[in-house]
């Protein structure tokens, strides 16, 4: 923190705001309230900064860890007007549809999603779209369907994290299904 607090003073004003940006992530571990207030405050106070999307891009990611998903969805829509990073876009795009799945607008969901496996079909997060696009269709009542995504799931990532909760919920399809072999 002392790194960075220094250089929030740096002459160079993006060496500045990253550097304050980077100090917000740290307080955010031990107060998210006070974090995610002073990062409204920049927002607030410089509408003219070129770095305003990478302000709103880390209030989206802030909001969704505090799982203030309406606020994350608000966040990542306005940042998505500035320039990011591809890694920032891409993050964007799959936080969002999963900001609708934990909000219980599955329709909403299962559009991003789509989306997002549209738009980056080498993208780092498809593991996670395909089980959310699965977990959509299991709260949908569409087992079959659920079924579907989750070994597309297995199938295209068996290197993902999210294996053995696609288990779980394959087995919870099939019991909905009366398949009991």
């Amino acid at each position: 923190d002392y790194i960075f607090a220094d250089l929030v003073g740096s002459s160079d004003f993006d060496i500045a705001v990253m550097s304050y940006f980077e100090r917000l992530k740290i307080l955010f571990e031990s107060d998210q309230q006070a974090a995610l207030t002073q990062l409204q405050n920049f927002i607030e106070t410089n509408p003219q900064s070129n770095l305003l999307g990478e302000a709103y891009f880390l209030a989206g990611s802030l909001s969704y860890q505090r799982n203030e998903h309406e606020n994350a969805l608000r966040y990542f829509s306005r940042s998505k007007n500035y320039d990011l990073t591809a890694f920032q876009k891409e993050r964007t795009d799959a936080m969002t549809g999963e900001c609708w799945l934990m909000l219980g607008m599955n329709n909403q969901a299962e559009e991003n999603l789509n989306r997002y496996l549209n738009l980056y079909p080498k993208g780092l997060f498809r593991d996670r779209a395909w089980f959310n696009l699965g977990i959509t269709s299991f709260q949908n009542r569409d087992y079959n369907q659920h079924k579907s995504r989750l070994y597309a799931l297995k199938t295209r990532h068996p290197e993902s994290k999210l294996i053995q909760d696609a288990n779980f919920y394959l087995a919870e399809s099939d019991i909905f299904l009366s398949n009991y072999t």
